[in-house]
């Protein structure tokens, strides 16, 4: 909950320009959708290899990165960023 009031709240306050969440927590979906819809921020989401990923009902998915298992640093896992619903 705190995190869905924290991605609005700077949102909202142009303490950002995009919102990358990485999460497959679908009650971050909200938050996001009103990010999105109210173009305060550019949204992408990122999940690991193989899971599902969070999606806007009755719209494309965001930008989702896939990241691989092993090693975890962030130059190392992410692969060429796709849509989810690709």
């Amino acid at each position: 909950m705190q995190l869905a009031c924290d991605v609005i709240t700077e949102a909202m306050t142009h303490q950002v320009d995009a919102v990358i969440i990485v999460s497959r927590d679908t009650d971050l979906t909200p938050a996001l959708e009103i990010v999105r819809c109210r173009r305060l921020a550019h949204v992408e989401t990122a999940s690991w290899e193989g899971a599902s990923s969070i999606r806007f009902p009755g719209e494309h998915a965001p930008w989702c990165h896939r990241m691989d298992e092993a090693p975890r640093s962030p130059s190392a896992t992410t692969r060429t960023a796709r849509r989810a619903d690709s």
